[in-house]
């Protein structure tokens, strides 16, 4: 015969200690409670930014250029087509930039977000120094750097001429490494040597040749030494009959070789070491 034990009966809880487990739980679902209602701020803080990134009243609505004298109107527009649109506060300003600067004209460039959904932009042009005949009768002008900013028909005036055997380039484009000498010397020619030097050219090899008006021809090689070149070039033009140049060797500045037209006609000596 078995015998029931009688039922287990828990001992009763202190109040105090079933206050502070209720108060712990109350607790720890008002810290979950503010942990949801943090997230869903933030949640909600990231969706209205989005929105107002993609609003349309944030949108870009007009670009406005300074700076900008020979750049092609068109290919400014096409420029600011590419902005326009776009969120002012999520815009690529460094893209923007980028597409300016390759502009043939355009030296430098700065992209800034400006009021009333404007960006501002300010553009610094290169120089055009001198110009290169191409075929068909085109003439490229370009700058100190060898960069060509334009192509036209017809001889510019005005603008040093540097002749050399090149492929067309297109505006935007580089001349070949070979002629930077003679451009970087045709762009620093002083007033007084631009009135007696026809046109610069230049050889397949990079040698340099100044054609001289009315007559006579100046030998630089490659060009090494343009500055002291033309600083001893000015002062022999200024004591020789421009009638009766023949070639001036440059190629060392500091011993001159002269040779007058009669002499390289008859095949004489030149006067070497020449000095004013």
């Amino acid at each position: 015969m078995s015998v029931e034990s009688p039922p287990r009966v828990k001992p009763p809880i202190d109040p105090r200690i079933r206050a502070r487990r209720i108060e712990v739980r109350r607790a720890a679902g008002r810290r979950r409670l503010w942990k949801v209602a943090v997230i869903g701020g933030i949640v909600a803080a990231l969706v209205g930014v989005m929105a107002l990134i993609r609003s349309p009243l944030l949108a870009v609505q007009d670009v406005k250029v300074e700076g900008a004298n020979f750049t092609d109107r068109g290919a400014l527009a096409a420029v600011a087509a590419t902005a326009e649109g776009q969120s002012l506060l999520s815009i690529d300003l460094d893209g923007l930039k980028a597409r300016y600067l390759a502009l043939p004209w355009v030296a430098s460039a700065s992209v800034g977000r400006g009021f009333s959904r404007t960006l501002t932009v300010s553009i610094i042009e290169r120089r055009a120094a001198v110009t290169v005949p191409l075929a068909a009768g085109k003439w490229a002008l370009v700058d100190g750097t060898g960069r060509v900013v334009t192509v036209i028909d017809g001889q510019p005036a005005d603008f040093a001429v540097v002749r050399a055997t090149v492929d067309s380039p297109a505006p935007g484009g580089s001349l070949p490494v070979f002629m930077s000498p003679a451009v970087r010397l045709a762009a620093a020619l002083p007033a007084e040597l631009r009135l007696r030097i026809a046109e610069v050219q230049v050889s397949d090899r990079g040698d340099v040749v100044l054609a001289l008006t009315p007559n006579g021809t100046v030998e630089l090689g490659q060009a090494s030494s343009p500055d002291a070149q033309l600083l001893a070039l000015l002062p022999l033009l200024r004591q020789l009959d421009p009638a009766k140049v023949g070639i001036i060797d440059l190629r060392a500045p500091d011993a001159p070789v002269v040779r007058s037209a009669d002499a390289v006609a008859s095949g004489g000596a030149p006067a070497v070491g020449t000095k004013p």
